[in-house]
């Protein structure tokens, strides 16, 4: 990421306001992707002081707004508190996303984690339609192989199986159609009752 501009102070986020980015975190030759969209608030000029860390780049997947969080907002807050209360909620959501993606990536098959990733992206950005759930995102085997930890090869061949299967179809459009039986490669037949 290029350095902060001039207006973006230490603790400066921005709001995504609509559109589509992408997060990627390098470490050696392996890169793991977050997608971020409406509603999502980050600091993409965070130092990355960790101990082990990661090379990270943005990336923009559809035409994106944001705004700028910065001491304007702060002085905000101090009049509207829940405008603060809102920001953490975002945070914290956004903490619950990544847990729930994590979680993900340690189901045994590909093709588990394939389901998983995406019925969480369904869960965000999907609209329901009679076939099942389509997920208007235009996303590469390469990008789903980031956001569930593997190659892109191993993507393609479990994404076939489960297009043979009639599970996750891509659209001609570039979206992907989850069919609604889809969930039972993962979840056990038990929680789909509730």
């Amino acid at each position: 990421m290029p350095p902060a501009p001039r207006w973006a102070q230490t603790g400066t986020a921005v709001l995504v306001v609509d559109g589509l980015l992408a997060r990627d975190a390098t470490l050696r030759d392996r890169t793991a992707t977050q997608l971020l969209g409406p509603g999502d608030v980050v600091d993409p000029w965070a130092t990355g002081e960790d101990l082990l860390a990661c090379d990270v780049s943005w990336f923009v997947h559809e035409p994106t707004t944001l705004a700028a969080l910065g001491g304007r907002f702060a002085m905000a807050t101090r009049r509207w508190p829940q405008l603060a209360l809102n920001v953490q909620r975002r945070l914290s959501s956004r903490a619950d996303r990544l847990a729930g993606q994590a979680a993900a990536l340690q189901l045994p098959n590909v093709d588990q984690r394939v389901v998983a990733v995406l019925w969480q992206l369904a869960d965000r950005f999907g609209r329901i339609v009679p076939d099942g759930i389509v997920i208007p995102l235009r996303l590469s085997h390469q990008v789903i192989g980031r956001l569930v930890g593997a190659q892109r090869p191993t993507v393609t061949l479990a994404l076939g199986k489960l297009a043979a299967a009639g599970a996750v179809v891509r659209r001609e459009d570039g979206s992907w159609l989850l069919s609604a039986d889809s969930r039972e490669a993962v979840l056990p037949h038990a929680a789909l009752a509730g």
